[in-house]
């Protein structure tokens, strides 16, 4: 998925290291910690981890008073529910919470209910594990080659083998194994645009409009169906190693929208949104702007 040519040398890790401490400080303009007029609890929303591994939720703060209006009128409680009285709940930690409202947010749920359960099997949807649905061989070959792209992935980038405390949402599902997050492996005629999860919808949608759009004229081409199949088994490799508690369903890809973004239209052949030369695609800011001409270009 991304070019981790820097992290395979103690230098480029370094500097690795140094350009997401820069990006980690941003978090401290809250000030979790030492916010003087906070309610108490406040501090529960601190991260335990770095912001590199996205264990939790990620936005942008739009307002000025944003951490204001949150640290004198919110208390934060963090611990998951034990159960529910009639106007309370009791949490893990013991503490009791009053409440009149519960409000459960309980995620977006990304499924198909039009298609079978055997239709999405043959497409690559992820699908519940059952021995029903694929065959042993299967099962086997998936695994193989899983175990050898997270070896490849190890080998690539050093620091996802030291992963730290995390969360996972428990999944019953296998991973998406559709080419690019998009196309099924044995049927050119049917294509899952949006079937990835990523920082930015609007580049990754204008991307993979344009991708879907030479899929379907049959100008892009999937490599041979066991390339294919190791290409799609490294992204849901790097999919799990990158991002620790949201990338089992192999699809997760926060951070890394310009590095998706750029392979699809590497596909294609377009150019017109990188920055002119390798070291302006190195070092300048990739922006909303870039994308303005890539259609016309097509």
């Amino acid at each position: 998925m991304v070019d981790e040519t820097y992290s395979l040398t103690a230098w480029g890790r370094k500097l690795v290291a140094n350009i997401w401490s820069g990006a980690d400080q941003g978090r401290d303009l809250a000030r979790f910690s030492d916010r003087k007029d906070a309610l108490p609890g406040f501090e529960n929303l601190k991260s335990s981890t770095i912001i590199f591994w996205a264990t939790g939720p990620l936005g942008m703060i739009g307002h000025e008073d944003f951490w204001d209006i949150i640290s004198r009128n919110v208390s934060i409680y963090r611990s998951d529910v034990r159960t529910k009285k009639s106007r309370s709940i009791v949490l893990e930690n013991s503490s009791e919470v009053t409440s009149e409202v519960l409000f459960c947010g309980t995620r977006w749920s990304q499924h198909y209910p039009f298609l079978s359960e055997e239709q999405a099997v043959e497409f690559g949807l992820p699908h519940r594990h059952d021995a029903e649905l694929e065959t042993a061989k299967e099962l086997s070959k998936w695994q193989s080659f899983l175990k050898e792209a997270d070896e490849t992935v190890l080998k690539q980038s050093l620091q996802l083998a030291d992963l730290p405390p995390n969360f996972k949402q428990p999944t019953k599902t296998t991973t998406s194994k559709l080419y690019n997050c998009i196309a099924p492996l044995n049927d050119s005629s049917i294509a899952f645009v949006g079937h990835i999860q990523i920082s930015d919808s609007f580049r990754s949608a204008e991307a993979q409009a344009i991708w879907t759009t030479d899929f379907f004229d049959k100008n892009v081409q999937i490599p041979d169906i066991e390339q294919a199949e190791r290409e799609v088994a490294y992204l849901n490799a790097f999919s799990r190693r990158r991002y620790p508690s949201h990338g089992t369903e192999g699809n997760y890809f926060h951070f890394d929208l310009v590095g998706y973004t750029d392979r699809l239209m590497a596909d294609i052949g377009l150019k017109s949104h990188r920055k002119g030369g390798w070291w302006s695609d190195l070092t300048f800011p990739c922006i909303a702007s870039d994308f303005k001409e890539i259609k016309d270009e097509y």
